[in-house]
C-alpha cells in the first residue's frame, strides 16, 4: 500500500507524529473516530517514513 493522506490522532496520550502510510502498524491501530486529518504540524511517523522508502 502506499502512501495516502496524512491523519494524526486527536488523543491526548498518542505519540504527536502524523501517518501517510496504510501499512503502518501504529497509523492502523487508531481508530477511524481518534483520526483527525493532515499533519497537524507535526513530524511524519519514522514507520511511514521507512514504509514509503521501502516502496520507492
Amino acid at each position: 500500500m502506499t502512501n495516502i493522506q496524512p491523519w494524526h490522532s486527536k488523543r491526548v496520550n498518542d505519540r504527536e507524529v502524523y501517518h501517510d502510510h496504510g501499512n503502518c502498524t501504529e497509523g492502523k491501530t487508531i481508530a477511524v473516530y481518534n483520526r483527525t486529518p493532515g499533519t497537524g504540524g507535526r513530524l511524519r511517523c519514522e514507520e511511514c517514513s521507512r514504509l514509503s522508502q521501502s516502496s520507492k
